[in-house]
């Protein structure tokens, strides 16, 4: 009966050991199923709205790209590449395509942004496009990305019948205070999905206050390379506008 008993103890102390082992957070640790999945090179495209700086994650159909991102973002540079994007500004030629500014960090995974996560990457920062003829203008430039604007995943609806397919020219609307200003100022992101679609944003200055949805489908105007929204804002400002990656 003893020895009973003492096979009985031996199996219930095999049991909770075993229990603990399999529990414990050290050894049981799992990686977050996100982790270094969007591990890559992720430029990006800066815009101003006069007294802040924005930085655009340059988002393409495939993997690990297929995100719309847009951060505030601070470097020791800010001031200096806010005056440059609003130089000319009342030059004919739209401002998006004379005095673009984007930025190709060191390999990082996009993850980090998608999740909201603390962030300062070392940068290159171009003058033009860096695919594009862009020619660098300041080197391992520290960013630190500070407060989420935007996040959307790209998502190709036609690719899945469940999904019903979004109107072409959806815009997600977004409040952005201006400092010095008591003008309401949007910020109107293109909702981008399957092809023929397009990345826009535009600024829109003295807007009425009482819009407060946070998408809109809006009739919009497209050239080659400008596009005109139909908004109820004094001035409207095309910030950035790129089609090349969403028709090919």
């Amino acid at each position: 009966m003893k020895c009973l008993k003492r096979s009985f103890n031996y199996q219930f102390f095999l049991i909770i050991l075993t229990t603990l082992v399999l529990t414990s957070p050290s050894i049981n640790a799992k990686k977050h199923p996100l982790d270094h999945a969007r591990m890559g090179s992720h430029g990006m495209v800066l815009f101003t709205n006069g007294s802040q700086l924005f930085a655009s994650h340059l988002p393409l159909y495939q993997k690990p790209h297929n995100h719309q991102l847009i951060y505030l973002i601070d470097t020791v540079k800010k001031q200096e590449v806010i005056a440059y994007l609003l130089t000319d500004e009342t030059a004919l030629e739209p401002n998006h395509l004379k005095r673009m500014v984007t930025i190709l960090p060191q390999p990082f995974d996009l993850n980090k942004l998608i999740l909201n996560e603390p962030l300062k990457v070392s940068s290159t920062v171009f003058k033009g496009h860096f695919e594009r003829g862009g020619s660098a203008w300041f080197e391992q430039q520290n960013v630190e990305f500070t407060t989420l604007v935007f996040n959307q995943q790209v998502v190709i609806y036609s690719a899945d019948k469940n999904l019903a397919r979004t109107d072409s020219h959806q815009w997600a609307v977004i409040d952005v205070p201006t400092a010095g200003s008591i003008n309401q100022n949007k910020l109107y992101v293109h909702i981008i999905n399957e092809k023929p679609s397009f990345d826009a944003i535009v600024l829109g200055t003295a807007c009425p206050e009482h819009q407060i949805a946070s998408r809109m489908n809006m009739n919009t105007q497209i050239q080659t390379d400008h596009l005109q929204l139909n908004l109820n804002c004094k001035k409207q400002t095309l910030l950035y506008f790129e089609t090349q990656d969403f028709t090919e």
